[in-house]
């Protein structure tokens, strides 16, 4: 097997974006990896920290630059809490989140501010941990949709289009004014 590039380059990542010139390199994209994985190819427990925990940033960019990446993939969550105590009874996927479930739970809810609806610090902590060469591939995680479906539920949504329209509308426009003020 060969030996993995001494060096990333971004610069052949953007060639293939772009469709110009022929990249020195095949360059790799994923756009994630699940914290399982990450933890066994690193040999660490990543998949048992959180961001917050010291040493975190720096498995996640060692992890996708020794695989041969010239990016690193970053998406940052809104600063929308997504936790509820009474989806008890409720599948761990699509009802595992539910905080909005009716109009008074969406003007009780603690939306974010728009001047300030992401924590931007991650994206500083991995830029300073890339070796030369790399860059950070990133946005805002999970769409308008995403967020809507883990904050009402599936379920909940289905519900709410037929007998609350307008609570749907508010709630993509909330999500929506979040993702472009950010």
């Amino acid at each position: 097997m060969a030996a993995l590039r001494a060096k990333p380059d971004f610069g052949q990542f953007l060639k293939v974006l772009k469709r110009v010139g022929k990249p020195d390199h095949l360059p790799f994209y994923e756009h994630i990896a699940s914290p399982g994985f990450i933890a066994r190819r690193t040999g660490t427990r990543f998949d048992q920290m959180l961001p917050s925990d010291p040493g975190y940033w720096k498995i996640y960019v060692d992890f996708w630059i020794g695989m041969g990446f010239d990016c690193v993939p970053l998406e940052i969550p809104l600063n929308c809490p997504l936790t509820s105590d009474d989806a008890e009874g409720f599948s761990h996927q699509s009802e595992a989140h539910v905080v909005i479930r009716n109009r008074e739970d969406f003007d009780k809810y603690t939306w974010p501010d728009e001047s300030n609806p992401i924590d931007f610090s991650h994206f500083e902590t991995v830029a300073s941990l890339l070796p030369e060469g790399a860059k950070i591939v990133g946005g805002v995680c999970a769409g308008p949709y995403e967020w809507v479906s883990q904050m009402t539920g599936t379920i909940g949504l289905s519900y709410a289009i037929v007998d609350d329209m307008e609570l749907v509308d508010m709630m993509f426009a909330k999500i929506g004014s979040l993702h472009t003020s950010a």
